[in-house]
């Protein structure tokens, strides 16, 4: 697998497998960092929540780079791919570290995402 993020489609796709995430909803307004994100893969949709955790941010000039953390949950897999639960996970954990921050890297030091079990 190899994750790259399109920015004309505004999505982190995996070419090889298809498998791509979205952000559908860019922030929650009552719960600040908090993202909604659709997964697709083999024709099924997972949706999810992450929140992004930008550490150092406060602390950085302009073009120096800052870290990012995404802490995903609340994945709503379909249940006939429940048995694929472990393989979705990890597929989504480097979507999210490719995505970055807005489908970008330019100013980050770090990426890292961890699934966070209800």
């Amino acid at each position: 697998m190899a994750f790259v993020n399109e920015h004309e489609n505004r999505r982190t796709i995996d070419p090889e497998t298809g498998a791509y995430l979205i952000c559908d909803k860019a922030a929650i307004i009552d719960m600040p960092g908090l993202h909604e994100f659709s997964f697709y893969w083999e024709g099924e949709r997972i949706k999810m929540y992450a929140q992004e955790m930008i550490s150092n941010i406060e602390g950085v000039a302009p073009n120096e780079k800052y870290d990012v953390h995404w802490k995903f949950f609340q994945v709503q897999i379909p249940s006939n791919m429940q048995n694929k639960r472990m393989e979705i996970l990890e597929m989504i954990k480097q979507a999210y570290e490719v995505h970055g921050d807005c489908y970008s890297h330019r100013n980050l030091k770090t990426v890292t995402a961890e699934f966070i079990p209800p």
